[in-house]
């Protein structure tokens, strides 16, 4: 049984998938994933995954006497004499942390939470080589399953999500009213703006630029609001990863952070950086790029 150990923000986690494909497909087991449930919670829904468990529970626990509670969420599958599968375990943890109680025959092994900061590498491709596998060159739609069909729901739509996990990482707020309001004159669907919980400080800035707003507060939500032929624009931030992986043809906005180590992970996916060479993309960069991928959405 293998055990990945990978808390962290949402897009941390989600680019677990190429990986986790691999293991199930050649170990014929879904690893199980300690982190925080409910950002890893889309892995588990397609079954790249078998379970998450709490980083806090997973620290915790006596792991030479695990709990009912870890038996039960599944982290650990019994076998035939009643006991549980504890002979075969191998973790690999992107946190520095082990609990201490890990039986001393566990093969444990603890990574790097991220590339070396002078890497060119993707970060799914780094989480590959740690965990022993080499990804090929093409970036699969991994969570594809989980989008619903266009027929449950009327017309696309443009997603602008304008949030990120830090300031720094977020195209100035301005600019996505004026992106969305230049898309609407040949789009011929809706423009819906999603925030999430760590977003409310652009929600009055956007109604007062007239944007059609919509909130979330899980992933499973948004992914929910998500439809086939929709189209997906955001910042260097975990809901773009997410949009990446469903198969929607995502744009990433990046400014500070490096698209070929961070760039969404997807078949129809794309990032948008400064032709200077430095800085932010400007608007017109931008709009080009969301037009280019409006035409692969519709392709």
């Amino acid at each position: 049984m293998r055990v990945v150990v990978r808390p962290g923000g949402i897009g941390d986690g989600l680019l677990l998938a190429p990986s986790l494909r691999r293991i199930l497909d050649q170990e014929g087991e879904a690893a199980c994933l300690v982190g925080y449930p409910a950002r890893l919670a889309p892995l588990v829904r397609a079954g790249l995954a078998g379970a998450v468990l709490s980083l806090d529970g997973w620290l915790k626990t006596d792991w030479g006497k695990p709990d009912a509670a870890s038996l039960e969420s599944g982290f650990l599958k019994p076998v035939a004499n009643g006991s549980t599968d504890l002979e075969r375990i191998r973790i690999d943890s992107f946190f520095p942390t082990l609990p201490p109680s890990l039986p001393k025959h566990w093969i444990a092994r603890i990574h790097p939470s991220f590339p070396e900061a002078d890497s060119s590498g993707h970060v799914a491709e780094y989480y590959a080589k740690r965990l022993g596998f080499a990804l090929d060159r093409t970036r699969g739609s991994y969570l594809r399953g989980l989008l619903r069909p266009r027929n449950e729901r009327e017309g696309p739509r443009i997603w602008i999500h304008p949030g990120a996990g830090g300031p720094d990482k977020r195209w100035p707020l301005p600019r996505f009213p004026r992106l969305a309001s230049r898309l609407k004159r040949t789009f011929p669907g809706s423009i819906v703006f999603p925030l999430g919980e760590a977003d409310g400080d652009l929600e009055a800035d956007l109604f007062e630029s007239g944007c059609v707003v919509r909130r979330f507060y899980s992933l499973e939500e948004l992914i929910g609001h998500f439809a086939e032929g929709d189209v997906y624009i955001g910042n260097d931030a975990g809901p773009t990863h997410l949009a990446a992986l469903l198969g929607l043809p995502t744009l990433a906005v990046f400014g500070p952070t490096d698209p070929r180590v961070w760039g969404p992970w997807g078949e129809r996916a794309m990032a948008v950086t400064s032709r200077a060479g430095q800085g932010w993309p400007s608007l017109e960069e931008v709009e080009s790029a969301a037009r280019a991928l409006l035409e692969v959405g519709s392709s």
